[in-house]
């Protein structure tokens, strides 16, 4: 089979001196590729001039089967000529009137000189014509009056990818017209002069994938229906939209898409704005510290010239406000129309000064939405990483290291000596055991808090009987500083019954700052029938033995009835209702028996109430049976128990009783369980980074917002990464790998993981952020595929790049990865990690055409 012809411009007289006019050069080499049925044009590396010299409109325009390549955007330079005449639209594009079919532009930078230049031009156009299956991958289009690319003309099968915006007077990219089967990932738009990315959407189903959105004038992504009607459908799938100057997300009048993974913070406006819109999802996000110029909600749902906005499903968000918010999700009704049935659930939030979520719809529904992110550890020694939001961390069993990040969290190490810091913000630790933290006589098994802070974090050893500083004895603490670790041991020189002592380690000398506000006190009762009013603080309140009543009052409390029926009521505030024995609240099936079940007269999940059974060994919600506590309304439909139906040996099983019907708020967002799978860690969001590994068959296994590590073992596996910075291991069989946005690795164990005849295929690998692994198989550099080198090569005919060794192993495998598009001219070794002592050897591209790769072409 015949390699595909290549066109250096240079043939055709083009200078590359940044002086010379080579548009007529450059030009001429399209038309001859186009003319020979095709071919590539080469913009090999320069700075080359060229204009508007026919007046068509587009200072080049490319034409049908010829793909426009360069050695890379910082290397190959096509610059706008200052001063282009007044019909210029374009630097490249195509021309009025015409069909550019079967094309391709890559890895080369527009240039707009827009210092130079008059009237709006941009880097790409095709407003003037339509293209059909058109590949746009690793281009740059910057300095332009106009927009980088301006792709709303008529275009079927267009391909956008790895492509930067940048700079530009207008917006970043256009999309818009009739565009059909599009597929726009891995693109970066920043600081141009308006939108991000400005989509109008025409009727057309459009979906934009793992982009990066920032420092634009407008909206980061702007979406809106043109005819002003709801219909069309949009969605928008993983990325970072940041430091806009309007909202992250803008979708105006669109009827049916959503928006997922992304995070999106640090905009002027609303982290995302649904205006008029129906049947939009906003699902899985993390969005925080937006409404940087405005007083507006993180999300805002807003109706459109009189027309509501209804039936749109914000849910499972991580939320987390800004000095200008207002709330995390609202309903903003004009005056002349409401917003409608919106479904809001399942989201975290908090830091937002007006509160979590304003539904001013009848018709809408909000529920299951919580304060705090919950995530807990397992019985090994974990890394728990929070993260800006306020979170409730338990460590669980192991020698754990945890970090809360930011935001105001409680941070519970568990049993064995663990290493935590509360990040910023205004952190509890918390300790329910002596074993959490203690020495004996000889050895200490104490955490270590690295960073706490004297002006604002609190120790809650409440359960502990501990109320803060004294002598040692009697409830108290004994500070003492060692100058030579420069450590402040906090230590009860009361010993238990197993001989332990509670013992404390802070890093730093806290002597003289550390004080009454930094412990909680708890408001005891006694063996008898109490009452207990707590204050508008944040309350510990024990009722101890006996039948107590319990009030918070005000504030964030704490209640433990204990023994005993108790009724307790949590006031104003986020209330936790805890309880550390079976026995705080049982019913007695032998005698039909209440007398020692509590009653909660004013549990609210809205409010952020929750209920404590980590001390517990029930595993969650269910049926009643197994470990598991069941949700039952009573016939009246205004009172709700939650109950084992698992009775002990004297008739005894635990039960809570709550005024209201909650029997479907009580969920696993505030019933705090301990881990039920103490293998493993988990969270109440997806947030921390997913360890997934497949089995010997066909697995597909899918990243999330963290960095995230994906093991696919044997079979022919599909791996995605998601947002963040994955790292991609396929294992044997022929593996699809797609990394998503982030810096990602994709790494190979075995030569059998990836060879020729079972190649792995990388989809979206981004040359300068995502990195190829070969370390552990001894390649030492680039070359010409023998003596422990790697070759690249390009295959025209189905748009794939191989990189391959030459020499076989012992079992007859010749290594090899296939990537996606073209990168014959942009992958060095920088994209590698090889083995010690690797080179940094340059490309050699070789076009022998095999059975393996046909049609290969050949640069010098």
């Amino acid at each position: 089979m015949s390699t595909i012809p290549t066109f250096d411009i240079r043939t055709y007289g083009a200078k590359g001196d940044a002086v010379t006019d080579d548009t007529v050069a450059i030009q001429k080499a399209i038309d001859a590729a186009s003319a020979a049925g095709g071919g590539k044009v080469y913009i090999p590396a320069g700075t080359w001039r060229v204009s508007d010299a026919d007046g068509s409109g587009n200072a080049l325009s490319l034409k049908s089967n010829v793909t426009l390549t360069g050695d890379g955007a910082a290397n190959s330079v096509l610059t706008l000529a200052e001063g282009p005449g007044a019909s210029t639209t374009a630097l490249l594009g195509v021309l009025a009137g015409s069909t550019v079919r079967d094309a391709a532009v890559s890895n080369l930078s527009l240039e707009g000189n827009a210092s130079g230049s008059s009237g709006e031009v941009s880097g790409w156009s095709q407003s003037g014509g339509s293209v059909s299956h058109l590949l746009i991958d690793g281009v740059t289009a910057t300095h332009f009056s106009g927009s980088g690319f301006d792709l709303s003309g008529a275009a079927t099968g267009l391909v956008v990818r790895n492509s930067t915006a940048t700079d530009n007077g207008s917006d970043g990219f256009v999309l818009g017209g009739a565009l059909s089967a599009l597929t726009f990932q891995d693109n970066r738009a920043m600081d141009n002069g308006g939108h991000g990315i400005n989509v109008g959407l025409g009727g057309m189903p459009m979906s934009l994938t793992d982009n990066l959105v920032s420092g634009n004038a407008g909206d980061g992504i702007y979406v809106h229906e043109q005819s002003g009607v709801d219909t069309g459908f949009f969605t928008v799938i993983g990325g970072d939209v940041h430091g806009n100057g309007g909202d992250g997300v803008h979708m105006r009048g669109i009827e049916y898409g959503g928006v997922y993974r992304l995070d999106i913070h640090d905009n002027g406006g609303s982290g995302v704005n649904l205006q008029g819109t129906t049947h939009i999802e906003v699902s899985d996000n993390v969005i925080h510290t937006n409404a940087q110029s405005s007083d507006v909600p993180e999300v805002a749902i807003r109706t459109l010239g009189g027309e509501p906005g209804s039936q749109n499903f914000v849910y499972d968000n991580l939320i987390t406000g800004g000095d200008g918010s207002t709330w995390g999700v609202a309903e903003v009704p004009s005056e002349v129309a409401g917003v409608e049935g919106s479904v809001i659930f399942g989201n975290v939030i908090n830091g937002t000064p007006a509160g979590d979520i304003s539904a001013a719809g009848s018709e809408s529904q909000v529920y299951n939405n919580s304060d705090v992110l919950i995530v807990r550890g397992s019985a090994a020694a974990d890394t728990l990483i929070g993260s800006r939001s306020d979170e409730l961390i338990s460590g669980g069993a192991g020698r754990d290291r945890i970090d809360g990040g930011a935001g105001n969290d409680v941070i519970h190490g568990g049993a064995g000596a663990d290493r935590l810091s509360g990040g910023t913000g205004s952190d509890v630790f918390r300790f329910t055991s002596v074993t959490d933290s203690y020495r004996t006589a000889t050895t200490s098994y104490s955490d270590r808090i690295t960073d706490f802070n004297d002006a604002t974090d609190r120790l809650d050893l409440t359960l502990l009987g501990l109320s803060g500083l004294g002598n040692g004895h009697n409830g108290t603490l004994k500070a003492t500083y060692n100058a030579t670790s420069d450590t402040t041991y906090l230590s009860s020189l009361d010993a238990d019954a197993s001989g332990n002592r509670f013992q404390l380690a802070l890093d730093g000398n806290h002597l003289s700052t550390l004080g009454a506000d930094n412990f909680f006190s708890a408001i005891t009762g006694t063996a008898s029938d109490d009452k207990l009013l707590g204050s508008l603080a944040d309350d510990v309140l024990m009722g101890g033995a006996g039948r107590d009543t319990l009030s918070g009052d005000g504030g964030a409390d704490r209640l433990l009835g204990g023994s005993g029926g108790d009724t307790l009521i949590g006031g104003a505030g986020a209330d936790t209702f805890v309880y550390t024995s079976v026995s705080d609240s049982l019913r007695n099936d032998a005698s039909g028996s209440y007398a020692q079940r509590d009653l909660i007269m004013d549990f609210n999940s809205n409010g952020h109430d929750r209920l404590d059974l980590t001390a517990l060994n029930f595993k969650g919600l269910g049926n009643g049976y197994d470990g598991t506590l069941k949700v039952v309304l009573n016939l009246a439909g205004d009172q709700t128990a939650l109950k084992s139906l698992e009775p002990d040996a004297d008739g005894n099983r635990f039960e809570i009783l709550l005024n209201g019907n909650h029997l479907y708020d009580l969920t696993a967002t505030n019933v705090l369980f301990a881990n039920p799978d103490d293998a493993r860690t988990d969270s109440s969001q997806p947030l921390t980074s997913v360890n997934a590994t497949g089995t010997a068959g066909v697995d597909t296994l899918y990243g999330n917002w963290g960095n995230d590590s994906l093991y696919g073992l044997a079979g022919n596996d599909v791996l995605g990464g998601g947002v963040g910075d994955d790292l991609l291991v396929g294992g044997g069989g022929s593996d699809r790998l797609t990394g998503g946005s982030g810096a990602d690795t994709f790494r190979f164990d075995q030569i059998s993981d990836s060879y020729v005849g079972a190649a792995d295929l990388i989809t979206d690998f981004t040359t300068g952020h995502d990195t190829l692994d070969v370390s552990a198989l001894g390649f030492t550099g680039l070359g010409d595929g023998h003596d422990g080198t790697l070759k690249v090569s390009y295959n025209a005919g189905n748009d794939r790049t191989y990189v391959r060794s030459d020499d076989a192993d012992s079992a007859g495998h010749k290594f090899q990865v296939t990537l996606a598009g073209d990168y014959s001219h942009t992958l060095n070794a920088d994209a590698f990690l090889f083995s010690a002592g690797a080179g940094a050897g340059e490309i050699t591209v070789v076009g022998v055409a095999t059975a393996t790769d046909p049609a290969v072409i050949t640069h010098a």
